[in-house]
């Protein structure tokens, strides 16, 4: 008979949502009513905030988001919270991320949408609750960066942080002699345990029941994606083009995943004709009489690389 871990071994998990993205969204400002006391009485005030916001009720796409962005993580990582432009692209490719949204006027400003068991399809969240989850991730994501490349200065203020936190000194006090791996794994282990990663269950596929999970927003799923890269041992790499991290999904993977179930790499792509480009130059260089010392030092490039371009 089967041990329940034997049983659950490689079986894959169905994710019992669907997430719709609609075709256009924009960054709005809104107002809503709060009070606030003044010499011991309560005033209304209007409170000006910023919230994204599906400008039409056409969907682009719908999809899974186990089966069809496993690259949700990454681009999560990839967003510059200081670029409007950056959060919209993010949010055009994968649609509203928080079960919350602000309409003007409310007393509280916040009405929570209905929750579908099977779609997620917000039409509008606050701007800054959106910001708050994204950088939450990204700095915790760093922890691992540290792991990953061994990166002292990651290290020392992640061990700062865990030694200064009032919350963890008794973990603190159990684990502050081990190595520095073990120290950052336990607090990640204490990060992952704070934050909601779905909510597993069971599911009817034909005549098997097979395990499930069904997530509440698009932050559940990434931090459930981190999580298991985390747990399996898989180790960030650092993408040739881009510069960011990523999980591989193959040992020689060198560029970020491919988004929205493309094949090919958004950053291969475009790492690939910058370098069509640069070996074109170089062949003229060559062809001018440049040396292909000369040629690395003009195009930034590996030395090795230009002799094998231009011989």
């Amino acid at each position: 008979m089967e041990v329940l871990s034997e049983m659950f071994e490689n079986k894959p998990i169905i994710s019992l949502n669907k997430i719709n993205v609609f075709k256009k969204y924009e960054i709005k400002s809104y107002k809503a009513k709060r009070i606030r006391v003044v010499n011991g009485k309560g005033e209304e005030y209007e409170y000006p905030f910023e919230v994204i916001e599906a400008v039409t009720d056409e969907i682009k796409r719908t999809y899974n988001p186990i089966l069809d962005t496993p690259e949700l993580f990454t681009e999560i990582l990839k967003i510059d919270l200081n670029n409007p432009d950056s959060i919209l692209k993010f949010i055009h490719e994968y649609g509203i991320p928080r079960n919350e949204t602000f309409e003007e006027g409310s007393s509280l400003g916040v009405i929570y949408n209905d929750r579908n068991i099977f779609h997620i399809s917000n039409k509008k969240t606050q701007l800054e609750g959106f910001e708050y989850d994204v950088q939450q991730l990204q700095d915790y994501a760093r922890i691992w960066e540290g792991i990953s490349f061994d990166n002292k200065d990651i290290v020392e203020e992640f061990k700062n942080r865990f030694q200064k936190s009032e919350h963890f000194q008794e973990e603190w006090q159990t684990i502050k002699n081990e190595s520095n791996e073990t120290i950052l794994k336990k607090y990640l282990v204490i990060v992952l345990n704070q934050h909601s990663m779905g909510r597993q269950g069971f599911y009817l596929s034909g005549n098997h029941i097979v395990p499930s999970i069904k997530f509440e927003d698009l932050t559940e799923i990434a931090w459930w994606q981190f999580a298991n890269g985390v747990i399996n041992n898989i180790y960030f790499k650092k993408c040739l083009n881009c510069g960011h991290v990523f999980f591989p999904q193959h040992g020689h993977q060198k560029f970020c995943p491919p988004i929205n179930g493309r094949k090919i790499s958004t950053c291969q792509n475009t790492y690939n004709q910058r370098t069509k480009r640069k070996r074109k130059k170089a062949l003229e260089l060559a062809s001018e009489g440049y040396t292909a010392q000369q040629i690395a030092d003009k195009l930034k490039r590996d030395l090795k690389e230009i002799q094998e371009w231009i011989n």
